[in-house]
């Protein structure tokens, strides 16, 4: 079996299999929304060290989205192999209950694919930082979920570039 063959038949079923884990890794975490607290005439709950958690895998999961998106948007020879880290942030974005992100400004140079990979990291590591500072099992369970897509979709992507 040729190399391109081996390669092709592990991301269809890895690629499928992270996306898959990440938003099947439980319901939405947090609270009711606001709109539905509104509703209930219920008051918001005081703002929790796993809320700001979640702020801030919020903000680092947006972030790189818009590194990536920046890089598709000015590079589209990348598309291919970034189009995965796209959907996986969007499902991590939806499963931490905030809006997908908004496609970056392209004003700047766009990201080469070191930058993006870099980025990439940095939000793993990001990840597994914030699970470990969770006084939640849940919620340090799908960080830790989060940061294991990445990884996976990294190792994926540096063996095509091999």
């Amino acid at each position: 079996m040729s190399a391109a063959s081996m390669i092709s038949r592990r991301r269809a079923v890895l690629v499928p299999l992270t996306v898959s884990a990440a938003a099947l890794a439980g319901c939405r975490w947090g609270p009711e929304s606001a709109s539905e607290q509104v509703a209930s005439g219920a008051t918001p709950p005081p703002r929790d060290a796993d809320q700001q958690l979640v702020d801030r895998a919020v903000t680092a999961i947006s972030d790189t989205a818009a590194v990536v998106s920046s890089a598709i948007g000015q590079r589209p020879r990348l598309r291919q192999g970034l189009a995965g880290f796209s959907t996986l942030h969007e499902a991590h974005l939806r499963h931490l209950g905030a809006p997908a992100g908004e496609p970056a400004p392209e004003s700047r140079p766009a990201p080469t694919m070191a930058a993006v990979l870099t980025a990439e990291r940095k939000l793993q590591d990001t990840l597994v930082d914030l699970a470990g500072q969770s006084g939640s099992g849940q919620l340090a369970r799908s960080l830790a979920s989060m940061a294991a897509g990445v990884a996976q979709h990294l190792a994926l992507v540096l063996k095509v570039d091999q």
